[in-house]
């Protein structure tokens, strides 16, 4: 059985993505592909780190896509983020 994090049942509860930690939202992930919840074939995971105290640095993890299907389905999930 995984372990959730008091932050994690927060979020859920909240229905609030300021609520998680980063770490919270991969670990979820991870679960339910671990669990059989989700299969994906495609995964792209965004992130913002503070490398200083006014600047920040944005990158990507991406796996089992092209630079175009990468697009597609940051596209698809921004649009699906703003209903």
């Amino acid at each position: 059985m995984a372990v959730i994090e008091l932050s994690e049942k927060k979020a859920q509860r909240s229905a609030d993505c300021r609520d998680w930690t980063a770490r919270d939202a991969v670990a979820a992930c991870l679960r339910d592909i671990d669990n059989g919840t989700i299969n994906p074939d495609k995964l792209v995971v965004c992130y913002r780190e503070k490398i200083g105290n006014d600047e920040v640095e944005y990158s990507y993890y991406a796996a089992g896509t092209t630079n175009i299907e990468l697009c597609g389905l940051l596209t698809i999930q921004l649009r699906r983020v703003s209903e």
